[in-house]
């Protein structure tokens, strides 16, 4: 019973880790969308660092355009 408990408990803890890095993808496009680059670098490099949104397509997506962003905004 006590091996259940902790299997359940570790499970609990893999899912909520993984909806929160998706959750900084997410932060990181709206943060885009309200030109607020520092903040959105911060989230999506937060997601790009764990394993589970590393290789996830949104992710590399909105890393681009926070990125493609801070130099438009830059280079003027």
């Amino acid at each position: 019973m006590k091996k259940i408990i902790i299997g359940v408990i570790f499970f609990f803890i893999g899912v909520i880790t993984a909806f929160s890095q998706s959750n900084n993808v997410q932060a990181a496009a709206n943060y885009l969308k309200y030109d607020e680059f520092e903040k959105a670098k911060i989230a999506i490099d937060l997601a790009f660092e764990n394993p589970t949104t590393a290789n996830d397509y949104k992710m590399w997506y909105y890393r681009g355009k926070v990125y493609w962003a801070i130099y438009r905004d830059t280079s003027k």
